[in-house]
């Protein structure tokens, strides 16, 4: 029962180094716990002035700064402003600590005020307070009569406490400052006289858990501190005072507990955008994760304002139409104008040179696709007679339209394809093209489109001229688009010439990405323009596909794992996977058996596997082979016989093969192979098996039936224990097993867990792992 106790206070104490210390403190809470009060000295006398504070937020020792209060007002300043009110006290002050001494006091300082101001620092002054205004008051003679109700001001007596000390009833005359037992002003005495001592005993002490610490915040041992005074304990009772500091603990720079989630926001051209992180306001750090293990470079997460994607809008009102090139993200329009040249047809509206646009109406005499109905075939003696329609509209155009009779040949046509035109400034004498083009067969007739009704007459009309690097669009000359193509890096694109590499523009022009356009973890955005892809990516946005990786089967008593879910995009483990459990291990055979043993290793070393038989008869000999294991995970090394007098031999691939000699024990361990965990492998359990035969040494020579019982080479490359995977077993790894009970996914194991073996991971493990750092051969893992 009583370490049943112990454990349930062990928990405790780990679940209160879950709970952040800002829980337990008011931010800013510097309490004056007494005041200092007036002090009554005589000339040439010492006057004494004395405070007490506490602060249990505080992470330095309090400063007390005494000051002359008549130089600063106190009513207009805000405790809250440190750096506007802390220089003034600086400038007035005359003492430090928590109590001040003013020797040889003179009549001209009756009267002075006196303040003292409270704080702490912690690279910059935190939580001021300042004390009640106190004067001295310097006594003169004493008065020649004291009565109640003329001079005398009564003082009722009051308890002491731990932190202020209580009085006796007494009598103090307001003219002559003495101090008087009665009344009527006859029985002296002094203030040190009519004070009572502190109290010993603590009346309000509370509990401060222990805190690891954070980024930013110092950790602190189990303690107790008094309400009243400020005074530190170990106990609950007070008797046993302890110096403050020595409580205090470093700072965990890991324990990031001021994290704030950052979520990605695309750039457009009215704002710059960024890669979903986390963010400690406590440090200062940037991470991937919600739970600050992964720290990322800040300047990796932020992506500059894009610029204006600009696409041209028709528009119309009142039978008026123009264009506007607006963008398309936030709607700025940078160019308008009216609509001109193009041409219409019957079928077609007519197409703005500017902006490219369809525009206006429809001509109804305009018919530039047209056909022939044949009403008499030419022959090679006789033309031909025809009537042409338009193909869009079918209007009749022209009648009795006569034609050659290569007219009416039945085309067999050959495409030839176009040969493009290079620019003018192209260093080469192929610059100019040939359009594409089609030859009859039959009848050699050239024609420059398949339905064979524009016919060539010169070769001149085949021939594509060189083409300029700048056409004029209206009254504006622009890059000709047919040779432009772009040329990408970091910082942007630019256009040059595909023949001769001419730069169009000097300056490149940043890149523009889709609205909604994020990057993952392996990828960047891609610029809507040129295609470059920028090379800021979002480990935190993973674009799958997923697979699972590391998963292994239980060997024996070792469980075995489901692997990790991973994004084959980064590589990175997306969800960690669990371990499970195998069947139990069967009792050991009774009948003959050979028995492969289990053994643990690293990655990099070297272990022996035993193969050991048991319960046989005598034999005359033994083989074992096709010995099998995963050779991407283990090499085998070497193998010996340990069975003495035995003759025979073992080959490279483990074949081994032995005659016994007479009175030879068989029951033992018989050969041993060296095998090599190779470089790289994960945990993990690699099943080793073989195939045993033995001959028994009877009259009839026969072989034995032996139970196999498998096993194997275990890859631990963790320490059993160090579940944080910091490389030490101590009670660190009992608050993060805790903590896995509770948030798996932000703190996954790498080992089962298991420790007490009750076939489930929960907080009776933890206790198990935090009674192994104290007693490791009663709790062993």
């Amino acid at each position: 029962m009583k370490k049943r106790l112990i454990s349930i206070l062990l928990v405790m104490m780990m679940l209160v180094t879950l709970i952040p210390m800002g829980a337990y403190a008011v931010i800013g809470d510097t309490q004056i716990v007494k005041q200092p009060e007036d002090a009554y000295v005589y000339p040439g006398e010492t006057a004494t002035f004395s405070i007490v504070a506490s602060n249990p937020n505080a992470t330095s020792d309090l400063i007390y700064l005494w000051f002359d209060a008549s130089n600063i007002d106190l009513g207009s300043i805000s405790l809250s402003n440190i750096s506007g009110i802390l220089p003034a006290i600086q400038a007035a002050k005359i003492g430090e600590g928590m109590y001040l001494a003013i020797p040889k006091v003179t009549e001209a300082m009756n009267g002075k005020t006196i303040a003292c101001a409270v704080y702490y620092k912690d690279f910059i002054p935190r939580d001021l307070n300042v004390s009640n205004v106190v004067k001295i008051h310097v006594i003169g003679a004493e008065c020649a009569g004291h009565s109640l109700d003329t001079n005398l001001e009564k003082i009722d007596a009051r308890e002491s406490t731990c932190a202020i000390q209580g009085n006796i009833e007494y009598y103090r005359c307001n003219m002559c400052g003495k101090y008087y037992l009665d009344d009527a002003g006859k029985n002296k005495t002094t203030p040190e006289d009519c004070l009572l001592p502190l109290s010993p005993f603590h009346g309000n002490i509370s509990y401060v858990p222990a805190f690891g610490g954070s980024c930013c915040e110092l950790g602190c041992l189990p303690h107790y501190v008094c309400d009243v005074c400020g005074w530190y304990f170990t106990d609950a009772e007070g008797n046993n005072p302890i110096d403050p500091a020595e409580v205090k603990t470093s700072l965990t720079p890991a324990n990031h507990v001021n994290l704030v989630a950052v979520p990605a926001a695309v750039p457009s051209c009215t704002a710059p955008g960024n890669v979903g992180h986390y963010y400690c306001y406590g440090c200062g750090g940037y991470f991937s994760d919600a739970a600050g293990l992964n720290a990322v470079n800040g300047d990796d997460l932020f992506i500059d304002q894009q610029p204006h994607s600009y696409k041209w809008t028709a528009k119309s009102e009142n039978g008026v139409e123009w264009h506007e090139k607006c963008c398309t993200v936030c709607g700025e329009v940078k160019e308008m104008g009216v609509h001109k040249g193009g041409t219409a047809s019957c079928s077609s509206r007519a197409v703005c040179e500017v902006c490219g646009l369809s525009y206006g109406g429809f001509d109804a005499d305009s018919h530039p696709e047209q056909y022939r109905v044949v009403i008499k075939d030419a022959t090679p003696t006789e033309t031909g007679l025809c009537n042409i329609y338009c193909k869009d509209c079918n209007t009749l155009i022209a009648s009795n339209v006569s034609f050659e009779y290569k007219d009416n040949c039945s085309h067999s046509l050959v495409k030839v394809a176009e040969v493009p035109a290079k620019c003018e400034e192209f260093k080469g004498e192929d610059k100019a093209g040939v359009k594409e083009h089609y030859v009859c067969s039959k009848c050699n007739t050239v024609f420059l489109d398949a339905g064979a009704e524009n016919e060539v007459s010169s070769d001149a009309e085949l021939v594509l001229a060189p083409i300029s690097h700048f056409v004029t669009v209206g009254s504006t000359q622009v890059g000709n688009p047919a040779v432009q193509q772009y040329v990408s890096d970091s910082y942007g694109h630019v256009k040059e010439c595909k023949y001769c590499h001419y730069i169009f523009v000097n300056e490149s022009e940043a890149h523009s990405y889709a609205p909604g356009a994020a990057p993952t973890c392996c990828s960047g955005i891609a610029c809507t323009i040129c295609g470059y892809e920028s090379t800021v990516k979002d480990p935190a946005n993973h674009c799958g596909p997923y697979e699972v990786s590391g998963s292994y089967e239980p060997l024996g008593d070792y469980p075995g794992y489901t692997g990790d879910r991973v994004c084959a995009g980064c590589g990175a483990v997306v969800e960690k996977g669990e371990y499970y459990e195998g069947e139990v291990n069967p009792p050991a055979p009774e009948g003959p058996a050979m028995i492969i043993g289990t053994v643990k290793g690293r990655a990099g070393e070297t272990v022996e596997l035993t193969f050991t038989v048991s319960n046989a008869p005598e034999l005359k000999t033994f083989a074992v082979y096709n010995l099998t294991f995963d050779s991407e995970k283990l090499t085998l090394v070497s193998a010996k016989c340990n069975v003495e007098g035995a003759s025979g031999s073992i080959e490279n691939n483990g074949n081994a093969v032995f005659m016994l000699g007479s009175n030879t024990d068989i029951n033992q361990v018989i050969l041993t192979y060296t095998f090599k965990i190779n470089e790289g492998v994960p945990n993990c359990a690699v099943p080793v098996s073989c195939t045993f035969a033995a001959q028994e040494k009877t009259g009839v020579e026969q072989f034995v039936d032996m139970t196999q019982v498998p096993g194997g080479v275990i890859v631990q490359n963790y320490i059993t224990g160090d579940v944080n995977d910091d490389g030490y077993v101590d009670s660190d790894d009992a608050i993060y097993l805790l903590w896995s009970t509770f948030l798996p996914e932000d703190y996954p194991l790498n080992q089962s867990g298991d420790f007490d073996g009750s076939g489930a991971v929960d907080s009776d493990d933890a206790i198990y792992l935090l009674w192994h750092t104290f007693l490791p051969d009663e709790y062993p893992l």
